[in-house]
């Protein structure tokens, strides 16, 4: 289980602030419906609570990205270049393995440990199943990275 938050939240990582971006945007739009005089009868009330939404979602996007921040922070420095190459700066395998002078095989060890590390030091912090289906599931692109890898997991244990 904790590769598979890892892998959400490092697959997730680059994407985090396009979306908060784009929470802003809505909230404008929000904004200016309420204020276009287009025809919608919207109250006051009710905007405030689309757009509070729209801000946790916003505050749950960037405290992932800290949550990452963070744990990549405490592992060590190998493991860390390992989950950056791959999931933040998408370097290839086969780039990194150079970078490095290392082996396939010791870059795929390294990377599992490194993913196993990770998902552990966000669970350590209070991330499990619970805390990311009551934070991020209303999020479908992030339900959705999480039921794949969930998925890929499964498929795996039956070969």
């Amino acid at each position: 289980m904790y590769r598979i938050f890892a892998k959400t939240i490092l697959s997730a990582y680059s994407s985090l602030e396009f979306f908060a971006d784009k929470i802003d945007v809505l909230v404008r739009r929000r904004v200016a419906a309420g204020y276009s005089g287009n025809g919608i009868c919207t109250s006051a009330q009710r905007q405030i609570e689309e757009i509070v939404v729209l801000m946790d979602k916003k505050a749950n996007l960037i405290n992932l990205k800290l949550l990452a921040d963070e744990v990549l922070a405490s592992t060590d420095r190998a493991s860390r270049r390992v989950l950056e190459d791959k999931y933040i700066k998408k370097i290839t395998p086969e780039e990194t393995m150079e970078q490095l002078g290392i082996s396939r095989r010791t870059f795929f060890r390294r990377l599992d440990r490194a993913e196993e590390s990770f998902g552990k030091g966000c669970f350590a912090r209070g991330c499990d199943t619970k805390w990311f289906e009551q934070n991020y599931f209303d999020q479908s692109w992030l339900k959705d990275l999480f039921d794949g890898f969930c998925q890929k997991e499964k498929t795996k244990h039956k070969k």
